[in-house]
């Protein structure tokens, strides 16, 4: 369902209607069967397809129909809501890829930094990376899913004014780099062996690596022998991530019906209390649900015996990687404590990236004089191992729960926002 057709809710029958266009029908929990699939990190290849709920004498059943010659009469995989078949093109049509594209170079045509854009092979697949500035060690950014270089301009500012930064375009997200999916098919390993190549490519100097929730996750999994430092930001493949109810339907919203006002309400859940993302940043993250399909979470990080300096924060309001959750798995896998960045949520690369470019000065300085391991160069503090899990939210892995949970506290407060 686009932006030009009228849409409702039927919250009697938990539906989606969609009119003139004409399109199939898209329920809240088929939605939310979506969201959940992808933040499992259900591949995209899984075997069968979902056609979604359905209501019977005795209440509400999910219904998966069989495979092969039985799904006689059933609709076709392509055509259903939640199709789960792999897709080896992330974008939904070639305008679509061309509309992400375009908002892209006019991001980066606009940004006042100087700097200039380079396309190479990595891995097998075409990377675009951006370089700007000159002084100081060479930090590679690795942004998270939907990001790209121009989504992360901010941090980028702040980054470019004291070091030369390399922001590069992860394959298989939105942005310049390949859109093919089927290269990595969703394996932390390819994507340590494509950054390899990319620090080979943009540098023959030792780099600091600066990886945001998967982004990070794709830094632990590199083996190159020039990073000289790591600085983990709400890192993925550590631990798996909380889902709760106010995220269920703010996602449900943003990929059900990709208007502005959505994409606000799902970045608001990323943000601290009280935070208001950029008017660029919800264009951006409305055109994505428009044109692309998002990729789900990145399962856990093979992390290379290789010793390298880590520093690992995280955001006090982080709501996928809560500190509580995410401190113990932190010393566990990699041996160094957890510090929290007051006064952030999950984006915290949009919420304080000048927070963000002190500490890689400061980690840059630590590097070279004791291996790293330095406190104090943002205010935080410090989570230790043995913490108690959060007894609020719900946990990845029970997604019957969250669907009860929805529909119980979130199908009405959902309707009223969408069916206007």
């Amino acid at each position: 369902m686009g932006g030009s057709g009228f849409c409702s809710l039927d919250v009697l029958s938990c539906r989606w209607v969609s009119q003139p266009e004409g399109r199939p029908a898209l329920s809240i929990l088929d939605a939310l069967s979506r969201f959940t699939q992808q933040v499992e990190g259900r591949p995209a290849g899984a075997e069968r397809p979902c056609t979604g709920w359905r209501r019977g004498p005795h209440g509400w059943s999910h219904h998966v129909p069989p495979s092969g010659a039985d799904r006689r009469g059933s609709t076709s995989a392509a055509d259903s809501p939640c199709d789960t078949r792999r897709v080896m093109s992330i974008y939904r049509s070639a305008e679509g890829r061309e509309a992400v594209r375009r908002w892209c170079v006019e991001a980066l045509a606009a940004w006042q930094v100087p700097h200039e854009c380079r396309v190479f092979q990595a891995g097998g697949a075409e990377t675009h990376a951006v370089v700007a500035g000159s002084r100081g060690p060479t930090v590679v950014v690795v942004p998270g899913t939907n990001f790209n270089a121009a989504a992360c301009l901010p941090l980028a500012t702040a980054l470019a004014t004291r070091y030369r930064t390399v922001l590069v375009d992860v394959p298989g997200q939105p942005g310049l780099s390949s859109g093919e999916r089927g290269l990595a098919e969703g394996r932390l390993d390819w994507y340590g062996a494509w950054l390899s190549d990319v620090i080979t490519a943009c540098t023959s100097e030792p780099v600091i690596v600066l990886g945001h929730s998967f982004g990070a996750a794709i830094a632990l999994s590199s083996a190159s022998p020039r990073i000289e430092g790591q600085i983990l930001v709400s890192p993925g493949g550590l631990t798996g991530l909380r889902l709760t109810p106010r995220v269920l339907c703010a996602s449900a919203a943003w990929l059900a019906v990709p208007r502005p006002r959505h994409s606000a309400w799902l970045l608001r859940t990323m943000y601290s209390t009280g935070g208001t993302p950029r008017p660029a940043l919800v264009d951006w993250m409305t055109l994505v649900a428009r044109h692309a399909r998002s990729s789900g979470a990145p399962g856990l990080a093979h992390v290379p015996s290789r010793s390298v300096p880590r520093r690992v924060v995280t955001g006090e309001h982080d709501v996928f990687l809560p500190p509580q959750r995410l401190g113990a798995a932190v010393h566990r896998t990699l041996g160094v404590e957890l510090e929290v960045v007051e006064g952030a949520g999950h984006l915290v690369i949009e919420e304080q990236p000048d927070r963000i470019a002190n500490l890689v000065g400061h980690f840059s300085a630590c590097v070279g004089a004791r291996g790293g391991q330095c406190p104090g160069a943002i205010r935080s503090r410090c989570v230790r191992r043995g913490m108690p899990r959060p007894s609020s939210g719900l946990v990845m892995g029970a997604p019957w729960v969250a669907y009860c949970c929805v529909y119980r506290r979130g199908v009405e407060q959902l309707g009223s926002s969408l069916g206007s």
